[in-house]
């Protein structure tokens, strides 16, 4: 199972993502936990979410936790649920430091043709100490492993966002998303493709929105100086087109988001990591406060048990 939670690193959108991959357990009941700290570099600290960009770059302290829990009472039937903290702090910026509390629940059972789920994600985002986001999705999929070289899922997903300052905002949300996982030679090696479709509804209609989003990536595991490490490196469009009038630009706005990431994890030693990331965002918009660049790097010490 790969799951992972992303508060852009600006206190940008929180990007959801959710892949599961069939996972075999000895034992009806594991857990795993995982705690980093590391640095990061925005070249331009902002809330995406709030269309806010101060156009400045900092640093930040980041810090994470993260526990997990999986229990198979059957062998079809298998029960997920976890937690993560997600903690960025600006040294200049403080009033756009970003710390998020995710719960995940999940169950899925396998039919044999087709294993099939319902997960659920509740996310608290906080700004400089004070909530400014309550995030909900939940989400029917299927899944279903072809051969050993290609894993598929579909999914529906429905969301509730509740801005806890600005009510405009709070929005309802459907989308429909599938993923792909092609292998090389076993699961070391795989390409992803992800596309999705999406339609919010908020209470002003300055907010509703309808969009799309496509995302490849590549991801290779293996050895260096009898050290595992992973390499991965991805690309992505995301397009939204607004229905009502924009009132700072007159108009109806209209995003486009490019986007490029590369990673490189190292294992130290036992359970020791050391992450090493970049990102790169172009926005595109006629609302001024949304059209920027962006480039953030990470790197971070892990420590998994």
């Amino acid at each position: 199972m790969i799951f992972a939670l992303k508060p852009a690193p600006a206190g940008a959108a929180l990007i959801l993502a959710f892949t599961s991959l069939p996972v075999m357990a000895d034992e009806p009941v594991s857990f795993s936990g995982e705690a980093s700290i590391g640095a990061s570099y925005d070249s331009d600290v902002g809330i995406a979410d709030l269309d806010q960009s101060t156009g400045e770059g900092d640093y930040a302290l980041l810090l994470g936790l993260e526990g997990n829990a999986e229990f198979k009472p059957t062998s079809r039937l298998t029960l997920r649920a976890g937690y993560e903290l997600a903690d960025t702090q600006y040294q200049d910026y403080d009033e756009f430091s970003l710390q998020t509390h995710r719960g995940s629940l999940e169950a899925a059972f396998d039919f044999d043709v087709v294993e099939a789920g319902l997960l659920y994600n509740y996310v608290h985002a906080r700004l400089d100490g004070d909530g400014y986001l309550d995030y909900h999705l939940a989400s029917p999929y299927v899944t279903r492993l072809i051969g050993d070289t290609l894993f598929l899922r579909g999914a529906l997903e429905f969301t509730d966002k509740d801005f806890l300052n600005d009510d405009l905002r709070d929005a309802e949300g459907q989308g429909l998303r599938g993923d792909a996982y092609y292998f090389i030679g076993g699961t070391d090696r795989y390409v992803s493709l992800t596309a999705k479709l999406e339609e919010e509804d908020a209470m002003s209609d300055a907010f509703d929105f309808s969009g799309g989003e496509l995302n490849a990536n590549y991801s290779h595991r293996s050895q260096i100086m009898d050290r595992d490490t992973r390499f991965q490196i991805g690309a992505g469009w995301e397009t939204r087109d607004y229905d009502g009038i924009t009132p700072a630009i007159s108009e109806t706005r209209e995003d486009d988001i490019i986007s490029a990431d590369a990673g490189f994890e190292f294992e130290l030693a036992g359970p020791l990591l050391l992450d090493l990331d970049y990102s790169y965002r172009d926005r595109q918009s006629n609302l001024p406060s949304a059209d920027y660049d962006e480039h953030v790097g990470e790197i971070r010490l892990r420590a998994q048990f």
